[in-house]
């Protein structure tokens, strides 16, 4: 039997950001990640590095202490649900945030903006309304973005089963396709 090995894309890794609890608006993690992530005083480093994560270095325009990692259900880098747009623009050069209309999927968009710092760590953060100060969720991570456990775009589909265990894909041919389901994975309680 030939194995196919396929890779995450940046936008099949935003997708999983946004089901490991990059969504921020509002929700609750388990008591026992609470735990996990209030007992590291410092992030965990990812089990397997990009590449890309070597190579970059501080900016004027990027804080110093920036860190590539998603905490689900906690935080993207600097931005937390608290973030708002007005926060963005104090995090980042201003000149690096682009308002956009943010395609959802099936022809709907949003109200987004995209930060613009570099092409393996830029994202977009979507808006939960116009007013632009309560975050719905943040997607499209250049490929420096990683969680905790390693996971990262560009990651294989064998790396993520050997990190997370058996899981299951949406089906392709449309917007939401190549979704990784986390129920019955060790990240099942996010």
């Amino acid at each position: 039997m030939k194995t196919t090995k396929l890779k995450l894309s940046t936008m099949a890794m935003g997708l999983l950001a946004i089901g490991l609890g990059a969504d921020l608006q509002g929700q609750e993690l388990p008591e026992s990640t609470q735990e996990n992530l209030s007992s590291s005083a410092t992030p965990p480093k990812p089990t397997k590095q990009s590449p890309h994560l070597a190579s970059q270095t501080a900016s004027p325009t990027v804080p110093s202490a920036f860190d590539p990692v998603i905490f689900p259900g906690r935080s993207v880098g600097p931005i937390t649900a608290e973030t708002s747009h007005r926060d963005l623009a104090k995090i980042f050069d201003p000149a690096r945030l682009e308002d956009i209309e943010a395609s959802l999927g099936e022809g709907f968009t949003q109200a987004g903006t995209r930060v613009n710092i570099g092409e393996h760590r830029s994202f977009t953060v979507i808006w939960a309304d116009a007013t632009r100060t309560q975050i719905a969720e943040v997607r499209d991570l250049g490929a420096d973005w990683h969680t905790p456990e390693g996971i990262q775009p560009g990651i294989s589909l064998e790396e993520l089963e050997a990190i997370i265990g058996p899981f299951q894909l949406s089906g392709f041919a449309w917007d939401y396709g190549g979704t990784v389901m986390l129920e019955g994975t060790s990240l099942d309680g996010y």
